[in-house]
């Protein structure tokens, strides 16, 4: 049974978030400092954690979380701005028990890949000879890895912003950038706008427009293979 963390001093919210975990094993903290000391000695898969606080407390907790529990995944409850980008996933203050349970899915569905292509890159053992693999080789199995996990969130169940998701938190796991957009046509096949991210302020993703007809959209779709930057200087 996975384990959820339960970040609240509010009795009413924590009552309406366990109504909602009756699949999980439930822990509760009323504050960061607890909710911190439990991370410390219970393995935890998800932590949900209300957003209030001084301007700065989701964001802070949310990279002290990650140090003591690197794999579990923070769902913020009613967070906005900038406290949006604090956590891997957000809720309503207002949500419904369907809601929860759809972020709690794709929180899952991401941790469990996450997992996996972790456990791919585990080193062979020193007795067995471990085979040579060019760099081009080694981006092959990385992408395989990522279409067959991406293939088990199709078959799941088509939900495209879960699918979308999901194969964008793959494709970070295999290359590790800083920052990764998806972008999609519009439906006039016109301009491109992104459609999901990681890691970008929301003003940014709003504001990008990028022509199909010039520039970076042009030269993707005509050498049809992933770029360097050096050779984008004039795209």
């Amino acid at each position: 049974m996975n384990t959820v963390l339960v970040v609240t001093a509010d009795e009413a919210l924590r009552a309406r978030l366990v109504r909602c975990l009756s699949n999980f094993s439930i822990f509760e903290a009323h504050g960061d400092k607890d909710a911190l000391r439990t991370v410390r000695l219970v393995d935890i898969d998800v932590i949900l954690r209300e957003s209030v606080g001084p301007a700065g407390a989701l964001a802070t907790f949310s990279a002290a979380a990650r140090d003591v529990a690197p794999g579990a995944i923070l769902i913020a409850v009613g967070a906005s701005g900038e406290d949006e980008t604090s956590a891997e996933f957000t809720v309503p203050d207002g949500f419904t028990a369907r809601e929860l349970d759809a972020v709690l899915r794709h929180a899952l569905d991401r941790q469990r890949l996450l997992r996996e292509l972790a456990a791919s890159r585990t080193p062979v053992p020193k007795t067995v000879p471990a085979p040579i693999i060019s760099e081009e080789a080694g981006w092959d199995s990385g992408l395989a890895r990522v279409l067959r996990g991406f293939t088990g969130v199709l078959a799941a169940g088509f939900d495209l912003p879960r699918a979308l998701g999901m194969f964008l938190d793959a494709i970070t796991e295999v290359v590790r950038p800083t920052r990764v957009a998806l972008l999609l046509p519009d439906s006039l096949g016109r301009e491109f706008r992104i459609t999901a991210n990681r890691g970008l302020a929301p003003q940014l993703v709003q504001g990008i427009r990028l022509s199909a007809d010039e520039g970076l959209m042009r030269w993707l779709a005509v050498q049809g293979r992933p770029a360097a930057l050096a050779e984008l200087t004039d795209a």
